[in-house]
């Protein structure tokens, strides 16, 4: 139903290149960056042409994770002084934080010409050209992704991000053997990639249908990275295909649970899971919330509105009339033209001795029977409503306002 993979889930920033320190300094307090930024701010007031106040700001508002802010305060650095190493390094930082790597690259190169050696330098070229590499394959854009790739790699062979990044590309295009090289290399290169690694792994597996060594490079990938909610989506999907529904539900709920934006098809294929399994009143929650995400699929509202059928067929044969009830009132809210439904309601409604609503929604019958002109069925109707209006001592006007129930409409999720 939905084909939410988020293949090009990680821009650069969510690879880890550099290995953990040891020692790390103490973190700023807001109180003290915020501080700093006013110092800078009243410097800047007092002399506006004060390239230093200016950098010291853009410097301090990067720190305080303001990005855009900082990339206003150092171009007006860079108006001030074209050719400020530091300024432009900081400027393209910014910029690549704020998403805008074609600008950032700009920055960095200005600063690389006077500074060839920069290890700093180009590991932040090669990481704004990995971010395009994501960013272009994202688009489908596969030779303007390589090219990127290309010029990633000549400012550090061996940056993995680049490697995984071209294996994501790979994958995509259904060059599963040429994917499976390069995140190899990017994991050989690299072992902080391992659970992005064996992620990929496990997609290019499924994908070629080993199921087997896609649940195995899966739960490698959950191992080292338990809060991974692709990998746990990629797992559960794979237990899905070979019909082990009870772990797959458990893999869909985790997947969920961590991560809404990147888990959108999995409340549908909960349900589905539980469904599959029989226990149809744990169904109907995950069912309608996959009803915000995706409001006009039938798919989903068929097997909410047979989840509930389901359910009203188990209380019918216990004899819970009430239960019956309740649960073919949810059918007729999401499948107000579900003739069955309305017949089923009517008749327990019937048994019940509720004669006001044994003849809405015999009415409603007729009606439905009216907008399929099917002019034996409305006839046969209109037969039973009489008989309803004399056995419960009512009249045809007092029903003169019955209509077809609208159908209830789930309110969209909010987007993340």
């Amino acid at each position: 139903m939905w084909i939410l993979e988020e293949a090009f889930k990680k821009a650069l920033r969510l690879f880890r290149w550099d290995k953990p320190k040891k020692e790390k300094a103490p973190p700023v307090s807001a109180e003290e960056l915020q501080s700093r930024i006013d110092q800078y701010e009243r410097q800047i007031q007092m002399n506006p042409n004060d390239p230093t106040a200016h950098y010291n700001l853009g410097a301090t508002l990067i720190e305080a994770k303001q990005f855009t802010r900082a990339v206003r305060t150092l171009k007006t650095l860079i108006r001030l002084n074209p050719h400020h190493l530091s300024g432009n390094y900081k400027l393209g930082q910014a910029l690549l934080e704020t998403g805008r790597e074609e600008d950032a690259i700009d920055c960095f190169q200005v600063a690389i010409q006077k500074l060839p050696d920069s290890k700093a330098l180009k590991k932040m070229l090669a990481s704004a050209h990995t971010n395009l590499v994501v960013e272009y394959g994202r688009m489908k854009q596969y030779d303007a992704s390589k090219k990127h790739f290309e010029k990633a790699i000549q400012y550090i062979p061996d940056f993995a991000p680049a490697h995984m990044a071209l294996g994501i590309n790979f994958r995509h295009q259904g060059h599963y053997k040429d994917a499976l090289a390069k995140f190899h290399e990017a994991l050989k290169m690299d072992k902080n990639l391992f659970a992005e690694a064996h992620y990929n792994f496990g997609e290019v597996y499924a994908k070629l249908g080993e199921s087997k060594k896609a649940i195995k490079h899966y739960k490698e990938a959950i191992a080292v990275s338990p809060k991974a909610a692709l990998a746990q989506l990629g797992l559960a999907n794979t237990y899905f295909k070979q019909e082990r529904y009870r772990e797959a539900a458990e893999c869909y709920r985790m997947a969920w649970t961590l991560s809404k934006r990147l888990s959108q098809e999995a409340p549908f294929k909960l349900g589905l899971s539980l469904f599959r399994m029989n226990r149809f009143s744990e169904a109907i929650a995950p069912l309608k919330e996959a009803l915000t995400i995706a409001p006009d699929s039938e798919q989903v509202e068929t097997h909410l509105v047979q989840s509930y059928l389901k359910i009203a067929e188990a209380h019918r044969k216990r004899k819970n009339l009430p239960g019956e009830i309740d649960a073919l009132k949810g059918a007729i809210e999401f499948a107000p033209e579900l003739m069955t439904a309305h017949q089923q309601i009517a008749t327990a409604y019937d048994k019940g001795k509720d004669g006001i609503n044994t003849i809405v929604h015999t009415l409603i019958i007729k009606q439905l029977y009216i907008n399929q002109r099917d002019e034996k069925g409305m006839v046969a109707t209109m037969r039973k409503v009489a008989g309803l209006y004399k056995k419960y001592k009512y009249k045809p006007e007092n029903f003169v306002n019955v209509k077809v129930p609208v159908k209830k409409r789930m309110k969209p999720a909010p987007k993340s």
